[in-house]
C-alpha cells in the first residue's frame, strides 16, 4: 500500500511539473518547510534578479518570502511582512543589508552578490560566514559599516529619554554605543546629539563631521538634525541624531534612528543639517581634508 501511495504522489508530482503548477515539493518549499536536495546547487541562483514589485507569480512570491526569512535570520529584529510581497519593508531591509556587507546601496533588486550571502544565510550561519569571508575584504567591517551593524542590532528597542541602550534608548545613546563598539570613540563620548556633532569636528577625531552640500552622505554616517523639538539652546541648533542608511527614491533619506516609537528603520522624518563620518584612525588626516576645507 505504501508503495502505491508513493508512486502516485510521484506521478501527481510529475504531471503538475510538466503543466507548469507547483509540485508537492515546491508547495512545501512554499509553506516554510525544507526541501534541500543531496547535493545543493551553487548559491545565488533563487534569489539574484529578484525586483521590487507585487508578482502574482507563485514562484516569485516564493523566493520573497525566501528572502525575508533569510533577512530574519541574520537580524530577527527586522520589522518584515511575512509574506511573498516586495515591498517597501523589503527595500529598506535589502539596502540595511547591502550598506553593512558593502556590496551595493539600492534595495529595490538582489544582486548576484546578495544573492550569495543571502542563500548562504539560509542554508547556515558556517556557509553565510564563509561567504562574507570571499567579500574584498574579508569580512572586515569598515568603521561605518560596524557603527551601523551595532545599531541594527537595537532595532524595535523602545525610546526612553536617558535610557541605558540595553533596555531602552533615546537617540544619542544608540549612536554613542554604536560608536563605541565599532572602536571610534572611547567611553568619554557622550550621548548629547549636538556634542557628538561639536566632537567631530575637532582635529584627530576618527569621526568627520561635516555640513550637508559639502560631501555626498555614506551609509554609517551620522546624521544630525535641527530644531527637532524645544531644546533650549544647543550646539548649532541640533536635537537629534541618528545613522544614514541610504536612499530609497524619496524626498527623505533612509535613516536608523530611535524616535518616538522605538529604534527603527525608516525614512527620516525630518531634513538633514549635517553629517560625520566614522573613519579608520590612519585615514583621520585625508578624511578632515576631503570633507571640510576648513576646520576649528
Amino acid at each position: 500500500m505504501n508503495i502505491i501511495l508513493l508512486l502516485s504522489l510521484t506521478l501527481s508530482s510529475a504531471q503538475a511539473q510538466a503543466k507548469g503548477e507547483p509540485t508537492l515539493q515546491a508547495w512545501w518549499q512554499w509553506s516554510g518547510g525544507v526541501a534541500t536536495p543531496a547535493s545543493a546547487p551553487a548559491l545565488g541562483g533563487d534569489f539574484a534578479g529578484l525586483k521590487a514589485g507585487s508578482s502574482k507569480d507563485w514562484r516569485e512570491r516564493r523566493r520573497v518570502l525566501r528572502v525575508k526569512k533569510a533577512l530574519k535570520l541574520w537580524n530577527a529584529r527586522l520589522e518584515l511582512a511575512m509574506d511573498g510581497d516586495y515591498k517597501d519593508d523589503l527595500v529598506a531591509a535589502l539596502v540595511l543589508f547591502k550598506a553593512i556587507y558593502g556590496v551595493g546601496v539600492d534595495g529595490t533588486s538582489i544582486d548576484a552578490k546578495t544573492a550569495e550571502l543571502l542563500e548562504a544565510r539560509e542554508r547556515s550561519v558556517a556557509q553565510f560566514h564563509a561567504a562574507v569571508e570571499r567579500l574584498p575584504r574579508r569580512g572586515r567591517k569598515t568603521p561605518a559599516q560596524a557603527t551601523l551593524y551595532n545599531a541594527s542590532r537595537k532595532l524595535r528597542l523602545p525610546y526612553v529619554m536617558g535610557g541605558d541602550g540595553t533596555t531602552s534608548t533615546d537617540c544619542g545613546m544608540l549612536t554613542r554605543l554604536a560608536l563605541i563598539e565599532a572602536g571610534v570613540v572611547g567611553e568619554d563620548f557622550t550621548r548629547a546629539a549636538d556634542y557628538q556633532f561639536r566632537e567631530s569636528l575637532r582635529k584627530g577625531v576618527a569621526l568627520v563631521g561635516f555640513l550637508k552640500g559639502q560631501s555626498k552622505p555614506r551609509p554609517g554616517d551620522l546624521v544630525f538634525f535641527q530644531n527637532t523639538y524645544d531644546a533650549g539652546p544647543t550646539f548649532d541648533g541640533i536635537t537629534h541624531v541618528g545613522l544614514y542608511v541610504g536612499e530609497t527614491g524619496g524626498d527623505r533619506p533612509l535613516v536608523l534612528e530611535a524616535a518616538s516609537s522605538g529604534v527603527a528603520l525608516h525614512p527620516s522624518y525630518y531634513a538633514p543639517y549635517a553629517y560625520a563620518r566614522p573613519v579608520e584612525r590612519k585615514a583621520v588626516a585625508a578624511a578632515e581634508r576631503t570633507l571640510v576645507a576648513s576646520r576649528p
